[in-house]
């Protein structure tokens, strides 16, 4: 295939299926500068075009050239406005701005990544997956005053939104009003009968819960989230954290399963240790320590698997 378009492009530089399809096959070829040679001739003879663009926007996003991609995206929205055909396609321009919100978030550019997110909408209103999007992105830009209501408008429409209501439970918590975080946490619970989406929920009422030191509280929590999920590695390790100083056994089952979930996490291997060492179970104990200390990267939590 490469060998015909090429010789296509031979025979009439100017045409635009020959250097577009043959931008594709080098990218399939795995020769990403040639694919983006290809792309710019395009972008010379069709300015006003927006595949070469988006294509390009493709190969910097795979490469991982974040400034490229954004510029490629926003001149693929460009060009898509411009054009009597795609400027009515809401999906293609909804997909377009999700993709280059995607791409702030990359570069840790927050508030432009909420505005793609807002745009989007435009495109693609009533979708709530969006919003919680720009909520997020909005929190993250700690903007908070303006992600609460966004992210409450959301439940308002579906109480039971497990996305929001983490989020909610997150802005609230920054807020330091904890207690209530918890309160709106139990009424998306309230709502939500999905195992996954609860066992978020319950984890993060466990936390919630442990901040305001009702350890019983957050055990249930924990516990619950561990039933509603059994794959959830939040679940399976922090019950097991908190059975650890009482129940070293069962602690010990809760971080296997845990590590099944995530078998190269430090953490794990450190709850472990502990529990191994809890219940004399030195050899054990030592070995899963040694591999806590390989895996772990923060240097106190190192400190206490050369301990074990």
């Amino acid at each position: 295939a490469r060998n015909t378009l090429e010789a296509a492009v031979a025979l009439d530089y100017a045409y635009f299926d020959a250097h577009f399809f043959l931008g594709k096959a080098y990218y399939d070829l795995g020769d990403f500068e040639a694919a983006l040679s290809e792309y710019d001739q395009l972008i010379r003879t069709s300015p006003d075009r927006l595949e070469p663009y988006y294509q390009q926007a493709v190969i910097y996003a795979r490469l991982r050239r974040t400034d490229d991609a954004i510029r490629s995206l926003s001149s693929a929205v460009a060009a898509a406005l411009k054009d009597e055909v795609t400027n009515k396609n809401t999906e293609l321009l909804a997909d377009l701005n999700i993709a280059l919100a995607q791409q702030y978030r990359l570069k840790l550019d927050y508030n432009n990544e909420a505005q793609a997110y807002t745009t989007a909408q435009q495109y693609r209103p009533g979708d709530l997956g969006l919003v919680v999007k720009q909520g997020q992105a909005l929190f993250d830009a700690t903007n908070l005053a303006a992600a609460l209501p966004l992210t409450f408008g959301v439940l308002s429409k579906q109480a039971g939104n497990a996305d929001a209501g983490v989020l909610v439970a997150d802005i609230l918590e920054k807020q330091n009003q904890a207690d209530r975080a918890v309160r709106e946490v139990i009424r998306v619970l309230e709502n939500n009968r999905i195992p996954r989406d609860r066992a978020r929920l319950l984890v993060r009422r466990g936390l919630l819960e442990l901040k305001l030191g009702r350890g019983a509280a957050a055990l249930e929590s924990f516990r619950q989230a561990a039933v509603s999920d059994p794959g959830s590695w939040a679940a399976r390790y922090n019950y097991g954290v908190l059975l650890l100083p009482k129940n070293p056994s069962a602690a010990l089952t809760e971080f296997r399963a845990a590590l099944k979930v995530m078998p190269e996490d430090g953490n794990t291997f450190l709850g472990i240790a502990s529990a191994h060492s809890a219940l004399r179970n030195d050899a054990n104990a030592y070995a899963a320590a040694r591999s806590a200390v390989k895996l772990l990267k923060d240097d106190a939590t190192r400190n206490s698997a050369r301990f074990l």
